[in-house]
């Protein structure tokens, strides 16, 4: 344990003081605060873009023309004025549009409706010109106010009274509310979650099995060897690069929250996303399979450190492991979207490589019986415990080995 202890602290503090760990974390905290800041000034431009209220009091900052010549809706004019206080329309007749187009064409808040009837049927239609069909702001509205005033004429020449077309043009109340337990906040503690798991066990098991392919490929481990056993390097090791790892991404979410309520004040005072409908202990459940996913994918990323001698081969030793990691995020991604109670999702929750990604997913959105969780935690437990005997059997083995990358059947050999 001592050994374990000195790999341990010395790995730590010489990651720590290395210029990649401190350009990655800067630059990483750069990135989300620039996303955010992004995100924030396409929300707002998205807001004063999109369709406002149409009896909400507002400037007129959009201009419409209105053509009727036939008269089909008799009082479309004046309640479109009356409902759409953004828009300023003007009424003209249908042999204007042509010279209006011009207008239309070199402004993007510029539009015209023209209403005719349908000879066939005797409804009225509609047709909307715009600067481009990229921007077709006000059409929904004109269409509701247009459709209403309509209804309500035709009504009014049956002799049927005010009141009951006002009832009539009424919109009901709607909610929306789920059977199941799953709602925004878990969902989108779900997603969070299994994201951050694939970044955890690609670009920090990358940083595992580089450390130890950097420090074999430059002879340190020559003088690591005779001051700790090889099994106490590699667990040292490894327990010091997750740590750092873990501690810079719970870093980088902490960030990311703070940007969030800076960035984006009134979407994070609109939306709830708060976890008060998830249990604490599946909350400790997450972080238990979120830990022990990463210990899993760690281990098995540091003997690709140790089959190598030279730093350029990293990335083919890595390939098996991050081809494994990407098939096990999918199975859970997809899984957890289409049915996390569905054929996949049980089975992916025992298979030791994949219940990291789909079980805490699960476990934020769903009832979890207690025995598959146990089982699922047993089987990855057990499965960290080989992989932890077979690393340490392969890193002793091939931990001053130098020359050509060892082979599948190298490793084999080294095993018996």
């Amino acid at each position: 344990m001592k050994q374990i202890k000195t790999v341990f602290i010395f790995t730590l503090r010489d990651a720590v003081k290395k210029k990649p760990f401190i350009i990655s974390s800067v630059v990483l905290l750069l990135i989300v605060t620039a996303l955010f800041a992004v995100g924030a000034v396409i929300s707002r431009a998205s807001d004063s873009g999109t369709e406002p209220d149409p009896g909400a009091s507002q400037e007129r900052t959009y201009k419409a023309y209105y053509a009727d010549d036939e008269g089909v809706i008799p009082d479309g004019f004046e309640m479109l004025t009356e409902a759409i206080k953004d828009t300023a329309f003007e009424k003209i007749s249908a042999g204007e549009i042509e010279e209006k187009k011009s207008v239309i064409a070199e402004n993007d808040k510029v539009y015209a409706v023209i209403v005719t009837q349908d000879e066939a049927t005797g409804l009225p239609n509609l047709e909307f010109i715009y600067k481009s069909f990229m921007n077709t702001s006000g059409q929904a509205s004109v269409t509701e106010v247009l459709s209403s005033a309509w209804s309500a004429g035709i009504l009014r020449e049956q002799g049927v009274s005010e009141e009951t077309i006002a009832l009539s043009r009424l919109t009901i109340p709607s909610s929306v509310s789920s059977a199941g337990t799953m709602n925004i906040s878990g969902y989108v503690a779900g997603i969070a979650v299994l994201v951050l798991m694939f970044f955890a066990i690609i670009f920090y098991g990358q940083t595992v099995s580089s450390s130890i392919a950097t420090e074999k490929t430059s002879r340190v481990m020559e003088t690591l060897v005779v001051s700790a056993r090889p099994r106490y390097i590699l667990l040292g090791k490894c327990l010091a690069m997750g740590t750092l790892g873990l501690a810079q991404l719970m870093t980088i979410v902490v960030w990311a929250l703070i940007c969030f309520n800076v960035f984006m004040p009134d979407m994070s005072d609109s939306v709830d996303f708060s976890l008060n409908g998830i249990s604490p202990v599946n909350i400790i459940l997450v972080v238990l399979y979120f830990i022990l996913g990463f210990a899993l994918y760690a281990m098995i990323s540091s003997v690709c450190g140790a089959t190598v001698s030279k730093i350029e081969d990293m990335n083919t030793a890595m390939l098996p492991v991050s081809m494994i990691s990407i098939i096990s995020f999918y199975v859970g991604y997809f899984s957890y979207l289409a049915s996390p109670d569905g054929i996949v999702a049980r089975v992916a929750c025992y298979i030791p490589l994949t219940s990291p990604f789909i079980m805490p997913s699960i476990l934020l959105n769903s009832a979890v019986s207690a025995p598959t969780v146990v089982v699922s935690l047993l089987l990855l437990a057990a499965s960290i415990v080989i992989v932890t005997f077979i690393s340490i059997r392969l890193y002793e083995a091939s931990v001053l080995h130098y020359g050509s990358r060892l082979r599948l059947k190298d490793m084999k050999k080294l095993l018996k």
